[in-house]
């Protein structure tokens, strides 16, 4: 859907824009792309420095390796790295993967909170901001799939719960619509109404189709 390019072009543009450093946390391992990053960043009149992204490879496969990821970030930032965006790509990922039953479902809301919670006090103290993505998971029925239409714009339901999307301060919701093109949706916002634009990924990083915005 996109998900992780998206994440891309806005580490660049917080380089770019903000002058400020990026932390990428790698859950889904192979995702985070040197190569790309840079041809992202030549495209967009940016030329990279070693320090400008850091990235943090997968800790393991489980919440409680990946809280350590973030721990890592904040020793880093308190050695005078000035970060203005921690990328979790893709946080839920390994909640998925070790709370397994339905029997767990309590266990894994209160894992959630304590890294949400932690998550936002990094926001807040150090003034940066925090993007991660998302897994999302096929609803069976027809009734479910219309109720997350009318939330999301879209079909499918993310993983993790209501702890994941009461957190979110922005939740915008992608989807594939043709070979080139993809959706997004901006699901929830306290700023902004619900919307939806079409982008392309492209060697140069996300761009708009233009006249597809509503």
């Amino acid at each position: 859907s996109g998900k992780t390019q998206l994440c891309v072009q806005a580490a660049i543009n917080c380089v770019k824009y903000l002058k400020r450093k990026v932390i990428w946390i790698e859950m889904e391992t192979g995702t985070a792309s040197a190569a790309r990053f840079k041809e992202v960043a030549e495209a967009n009149g940016v030329q990279l420095k070693d320090d400008d992204i850091i990235i943090i490879p997968s800790p393991g496969p489980n919440p409680f390796a990946q809280f350590l990821a973030y721990e890592r970030a904040v020793q880093l930032i308190e050695e005078g790295l000035d970060v203005g965006l921690i990328v979790i790509d893709s946080f839920n990922s390994s909640f998925r993967s070790f709370y397994t039953g339905r029997e767990m479902l309590p266990a894994r809301s209160a894992e959630e909170s304590r890294h949400l919670g932690y998550l936002d006090y990094i926001a807040r103290k150090y003034n940066l901001a925090v993007m991660m993505t998302a897994q999302v998971m096929d609803v069976p029925d027809t009734g479910g799939q219309l109720g997350e239409r009318v939330k999301t714009g879209h079909a499918q339901r993310v993983y993790g719960g209501h702890v994941l999307t009461h957190w979110a301060t922005y939740i915008v919701s992608l989807h594939q619509v043709s070979t080139d093109e993809r959706e997004a949706v901006l699901a929830d916002a306290s700023d902004r109404p619900f919307g939806k634009c079409r982008f392309r990924i492209t060697k140069a990083g996300i761009r708009d189709v233009v006249g597809k915005r509503r």
